[in-house]
């Protein structure tokens, strides 16, 4: 039946399936960065059953189905939890029809990654381009932004941006001299689209990169703290007085006070497992307590108020 349902769409001349329906874009989630959503639009037509999702990384030759869902008629996404987003990823789609015929894939679409190599101090961040199949101008493309956090706290805002409809910038280097004393500092790309790159289509227009800790991830980062590690900071939020509780392997060690625009506003030395600070000198606000010890970065939020 399938057969026959086939050759007769041949013989006609015609199929609603013989073109492929298009990705509206790949994003980055916009909580921790670490799964890519592709958003596509369904249509309403009963001769539409599924949607296949494929996806290919760097250096496979081939796509590799990941997932279906079934079509709603309506915009849709779909999570792809397994997905490596400091990997660069092309992702396309097909639609299967009530018949079982298969649709031709859709143009891949490969998100933004973005990475760092630095400090000396400040350092380089590098991305790759967002890219659709066929297109090589990127008029697709509104702009590019990039976001900075300076306290790893989530506090995004824009560092600076580039106009789309050219081949646009692929590295930029921060000059922040607090990059070094700063080690949670974090950024991502944000990729403007006119309207989901597709005409007629639903205003999803923005797609994000990973979130991207300052250093490459072969280098040593913010390490969270591990149950040997006990580092507390009480009380949290304070007034004047912080003390600073820690088991003996980070006596010894240099620790810094970073305000929120990234400055070092206090740093010295932990002389005990038991230390009192005394903050009366410093604004109220939000602080990020940094201590090293040896390759790693420990870092504690904390906020006078």
């Amino acid at each position: 039946m399938k057969q026959l349902y086939t050759l007769l769409l041949v013989l006609l001349g015609f199929s609603k399936l013989s073109t492929a329906q298009q990705i509206c874009m790949v994003t980055a989630d916009f909580d921790e960065g670490t799964n890519y959503i592709v958003a596509y639009y369904e249509p309403w037509d009963a001769l539409y059953d599924s949607v296949y999702i494929y996806r290919k990384t760097e250096g496979q030759a081939l796509y590799y189905k990941i997932g279906a869902r079934s079509v709603s008629g309506d915009l849709s996404f779909f999570i792809d939890s397994n997905a490596n987003t400091i990997q660069e990823t092309y992702y396309k789609i097909s639609y299967l029809d009530t018949n079982g015929v298969e649709s031709p894939l859709s143009l891949y679409h490969k998100p933004v990654v973005l990475d760092y190599t630095g400090p000396s101090p400040g350092g380089t961040l590098v991305w790759t381009l967002y890219e659709i199949e066929n297109e090589v101008d990127q008029t697709y493309i509104w702009s590019y932004e990039l976001y900075k956090d300076n306290l790893g706290l989530g506090d995004f805002y824009l560092q600076t941006y580039w106009p789309g409809g050219q081949a646009g910038a692929v590295s930029w280097y921060d000059y922040d001299t607090n990059a070094l004393f700063a080690p949670v500092m974090q950024y991502y790309m944000e990729t403007n689209f006119t309207s989901c790159a597709i005409t007629s289509r639903a205003n999803i227009n923005t797609s994000r990169s990973n979130i991207k800790n300052q250093f490459s991830n072969d280098v040593a980062a913010v390490t969270p703290i591990e149950k040997e590690d006990v580092l507390f900071l009480i009380p949290n939020p304070m007034s004047d007085q912080l003390n600073v509780l820690c088991n003996q392997q980070f006596v010894g060690e240099h620790f810094l006070i970073i305000d929120s625009s990234g400055k070092v506003v206090v740093e010295g030395e932990i002389d005990d497992q038991k230390m009192n600070l005394n903050l009366t000198s410093i604004e109220k606000g939000q602080y990020l307590f940094v201590v090293s010890k040896g390759k790693k970065s420990y870092a504690k939020p904390f906020i006078k108020h």
